[in-house]
C-alpha cells in the first residue's frame, strides 16, 4: 500500500520514500506487477488501458513479458485478464499474436478467448498444431504440449466443458 506524503512522493509498502508515478503508464504497472496479484480485475483492466493507450505496441509487448514462463515474470492471471481486456477492444491485435500465446505461456492461455470473436481463430491455432503434432509423432519427432494442455471430457470445470461441446 502505498501511502501520500504530498503531491509527488509517497511511502511504499516497505517505508521508503519514492514518487507516486514515473510519468510513463506503462513502467508504472512494471514496477507494480507483483502487487497487482491481489488487485480487482477491473483496476488491473484500467492500468492496462492507460499504458496501451501511451503506447500500444510496447504494452502488448510487455504483456508477452510479463506471461513469459521462462524468461519473464511468469504472471498468468494479469496476462489472461491483459488478454481478455484486449481480445474485446482490439481483436485484430490479438489475432496477430494468438500463435505466440502458447510459447510465452500455456495452451490453456487461450481458452478464455474462446467466448468472443476469436473463436474461430482460436480452434484454428490449436487445430493446425494438433495436425502438426500429429504428422511429427508419425516421423518421430518432438511435439508441442498441445494435446496436454487440452481439457478432458470427463472434466469436472462447466466452463470446459461448455468449451468441449463448441
Amino acid at each position: 500500500m502505498v501511502v501520500t506524503i504530498d503531491s509527488g512522493l509517497a511511502y511504499t509498502e516497505n517505508g521508503a520514500i519514492g514518487y507516486k508515478t514515473s510519468g510513463k503508464e506503462l513502467l508504472d504497472i512494471n514496477f507494480a506487477i507483483t502487487s497487482m496479484r491481489n488487485m480487482d480485475e477491473n483496476q488491473i483492466k484500467e492500468k492496462y488501458r492507460k499504458a496501451f493507450n501511451e503506447e500500444n505496441m510496447l504494452a502488448v509487448k510487455w504483456l508477452f513479458y510479463a506471461r513469459d514462463c521462462r524468461d519473464g515474470v511468469g504472471e498468468r492471471r494479469l496476462f489472461r485478464i491483459y488478454l481478455d481486456y484486449l481480445s474485446k477492444t482490439n481483436p485484430e491485435i490479438v489475432r496477430a499474436v494468438l500463435s505466440l500465446i502458447p510459447e510465452y505461456g500455456r495452451w490453456n492461455d487461450l481458452f478464455g478467448l474462446l467466448d468472443g470473436d476469436l473463436n474461430d481463430d482460436v480452434f484454428n491455432v490449436i487445430k493446425n498444431q494438433l495436425k502438426e503434432d500429429k504428422k511429427n509423432m508419425k516421423e518421430n519427432k518432438s511435439i508441442s504440449l498441445c494435446a496436454k494442455w487440452m481439457p478432458s471430457i470427463n472434466t469436472s470445470s462447466n466452463l470446459q466443458k461448455n468449451w468441449l461441446e463448441k
